[in-house]
């Protein structure tokens, strides 16, 4: 009865997927594949050990990411092991390989990385997700060819109907082609805890639970609260397979140069980057490159500056590049609204907002172009900004709109908020074109 309703539930959600032409693969909890030779070699060795994660929320959270790292301590007597996240909520691996470098990379040498991203490339296309993960193992292996990796796939309910099937779901098949290519290992959470829930002793989603007991009024263990991040059992469940898959490869030993092989996918993002905006660039725009400027910003701040922050539709930020594809890295939110990005006179409207957006939180854009060549763009706010009513009625439910109803002031803006600059190309030059005009 219970697998019946986790398919009829998700059936509609199913259908909206961009990826169903996928030959979803053969689910399996664990392939070793060449393993973590470098990463065991310096533990079983006593030597410091770095270990690096990136992904979205679910990684982001105080959850499985610090759970394996203190079980890794444990285990194998390690004092002060350096770790460092660069997990953003809300985020897909196409974020993910544009800002690697400068998020993540940057940070240290790591011996391991953890790579998550197969929930939130659930709304993807195929191509963008092929092209994220390969690229994201090219740009670590050139930086340091002796870091291992380790893809994780997370658990939401179409992977649960796909695991009953026996398969994968979307987004993790197309992660796992990826990793058999380059050989590395994998972890899937999703069969034991479908095998959990259909035992009756856990139940995939309840709102209503004891948050010390994590059980529900039925005594059942409570996965998630929200139908797609884990509570703290779910979270221990994470870690109790990552941990015993790590046990069964610590036998893998050695020191090894992983091998960068011939391009799996000719045009992936490899060659990307994310570049941090310049001021001389802008024009009517707030710089905000300090705790207090604003303060819905604050909580960024310890990731990266600056921000251009307007509402202006006189203002504009100018550069030229090289390249075939280009995006922003934006602050979606409350007094988000609309704006342009011009490429070549080519005006492209998006909104740096969603049903979501009682909270602000980091989101990317991009505009995909048909010829690598020089293009010359222009960022700005739409003179058609978003209405309250329209923010109102697209909120997602009941609590943001009763939100939205108790303090109307705070989404009464149309502001354009971004920081960097994404490039599958190279920055050409930054125009210092000031002159006012008006974009109609």
């Amino acid at each position: 009865m219970k697998s019946k309703f986790i398919l009829s539930s998700i059936m509609l959600i199913i259908s909206l997927q961009c990826f169903a032409q996928w030959e979803l693969k053969d689910t399996t909890e664990f392939s070793a594949r060449h393993g973590l030779p470098n990463f065991f070699d310096k533990i079983n060795t006593k030597q410091d050990v770095k270990i690096g994660f990136i992904g979205g929320s679910i990684t982001a959270a105080n959850g499985w990411r610090p759970k394996i790292v203190s079980w890794i301590e444990e285990q194998y007597s390690i004092k002060d092991l350096y770790s460092y996240s660069a997990a953003i909520g809300g985020t897909d691996s196409k974020y993910g390989v544009f800002r690697i470098d400068e998020h993540l990379l940057s940070k240290s040498d790591f011996d391991l990385i953890f790579i998550e991203f197969a929930v939130n490339d659930g709304g993807a296309s195929s191509s963008d997700v092929e092209k994220s993960m390969e690229g994201m193992v090219r740009k670590i292996w050139s930086k340091n060819p002796y870091t291992d990796i380790c893809f994780v796939y997370t658990v939401n309910v179409a992977s649960l109907s796909d695991c009953e099937n026996g398969k994968m779901n979307m987004s993790a098949t197309k992660h796992d082609s990826i990793a058999s290519y380059y050989d590395i290992p994998s972890v899937s959470w999703t069969s034991q805890t479908f095998n959990m829930i259909e035992s009756d002793a856990v139940v995939w989603y309840d709102s209503d639970y004891d948050k010390t007991t994590l059980l529900n009024s039925s005594g059942q263990y409570v996965f998630t609260a929200d139908k797609v991040h884990p509570t703290d059992f779910g979270h221990e469940v994470y870690k109790d397979i990552l941990a015993k898959c790590l046990l069964k490869i610590d036998t893998l030993r050695g020191v090894k140069k992983h091998i960068i092989k011939p391009v799996l996918i000719t045009d992936n993002y490899e060659n990307t980057t994310m570049i941090k905006g310049v001021v001389i660039q802008s024009k009517n725009y707030d710089y905000v490159d300090s705790i207090g400027q604003l303060s819905y910003l604050d909580k960024f701040k310890p990731l990266e500056n600056p921000y251009f922050v307007s509402q202006d539709t006189n203002a504009t930020y100018q550069f030229s590049f090289i390249g075939n594809e280009m995006g922003l890295d934006i602050i979606v939110g409350p007094t988000g609204g609309r704006y342009i990005i011009e490429v070549d006179g080519v005006k492209n409207e998006f909104a740096n907002w969603d049903g979501y957006c009682s909270y602000y939180r980091k989101q990317s854009r991009f505009v995909k172009l048909s010829e690598t060549k020089k293009h010359i763009v222009k960022i700005y706010p739409s003179i058609q900004p978003l209405t309250l009513e329209e923010k109102r009625n697209s909120l997602n439910n009941d609590s943001r709109k009763a939100d939205f109803d108790a303090n109307p002031e705070k989404y009464d803006k149309n502001e354009l908020i971004f920081s960097h600059i994404f490039l599958n190309g190279t920055l050409s030059d930054y125009s210092t074109d000031n002159r006012s005009r008006r974009h109609d």
